[in-house]
């Protein structure tokens, strides 16, 4: 067994990219890379799919890592836990969880939904292999995607009510509206990422975890379940967790979203395991 002083996990938009751009500022890359160096896991756990995490985050950083292996240390967990992207001296294998694909004619119905009544507001995207999700077209006021998800959230409701579809969740988040399987989640996610750690005989003294939204508490609540000692360090509008009675303290950072992820991993650096 390998005994390792932290594991790093990331929510990916708004931690890891910047919201608006989706663009990711090198140094964030440095800090992961300095991590993987040191013999840290590192986890990012988002409900994108792999394809857009890819291209918008891993080929960079996989292109920036010195030596190959060291991403062995890395997993991605997208489609909150659906789709898992592991390393073996650095080349990739991929699992799809088919126990959580939803079925093929809600996705076609959900898809020709927005294709047709929310076409101006939304983009249904393809690249998904577990969930389905409508995301907010970009430059769209968010005023008015907030009316129009409320509207599409009623439709897939019915939808899912009509076609007699258990065991499945319409899930709306700021940015996106998901039919998924109740399994698919955050919490679920940290299970699998957790196997993955046992597999590999890595224990972990200290859990650092950096999100910025309601959904990412998930993975602190199933690390407190797990009776596993961690640090949540929230990067997001403080005001959305103002009400939130949560069992585990927060840390917070002076800056938000990615650039406070940059604040936390620049003055926190960890000594060679």
């Amino acid at each position: 067994m390998r005994v390792v002083n932290h594991a790093w996990f990331f929510d990916v938009d708004g931690v890891i990219t910047d919201l608006q751009m989706k663009k990711t500022d090198p140094k964030i890359f440095a800090e992961l890379i300095k991590r993987l160096e040191k013999g840290e896991p590192v986890v990012l756990i988002t409900g994108r799919s792999l394809d857009w995490t890819t291209k918008n985050v891993l080929k960079f950083l996989i292109s920036l890592v010195p030596d190959e292996k060291l991403l062995d240390r890395l997993i991605v967990s997208a489609e909150f836990g659906g789709v898992l992207l592991k390393f073996q001296n650095g080349e990739k294998d991929i699992f799809i969880d088919r126990k959580l694909v939803a079925p093929k004619n809600v996705l076609e119905k959900f898809k020709e939904i927005v294709e047709n009544d929310f076409y101006d507001s939304m983009v249904f995207e393809d690249d998904k292999l577990v969930i389905a999700t409508a995301e907010k077209r970009d430059n769209y006021p968010l005023k008015a995607f907030r009316e129009a998800q409320t509207g599409l959230v009623d439709k897939l409701r019915q939808l899912m009510d009509v076609e007699k579809v258990h065991g499945f969740e319409v899930h709306a988040d700021s940015i996106g509206t998901n039919i998924r399987h109740k399994n698919a989640n955050k919490s679920t996610a940290t299970k699998k990422i957790l196997k993955w750690l046992a597999q590999k005989n890595i224990s972990v003294s200290n859990f650092v975890v950096i999100g910025d939204s309601l959904f990412d508490l998930e993975i602190g609540l199933k690390l407190q379940a797990e009776n596993l000692d961690f640090k949540f360090v929230f990067v997001g509008d403080r005001k959305m967790i103002k009400e939130q009675n949560l069992p585990f303290p927060l840390t917070f950072t002076r800056n938000l979203y990615e650039k406070g992820t940059l604040e936390y991993l620049t003055s926190h650096q960890t000594s060679k395991t």
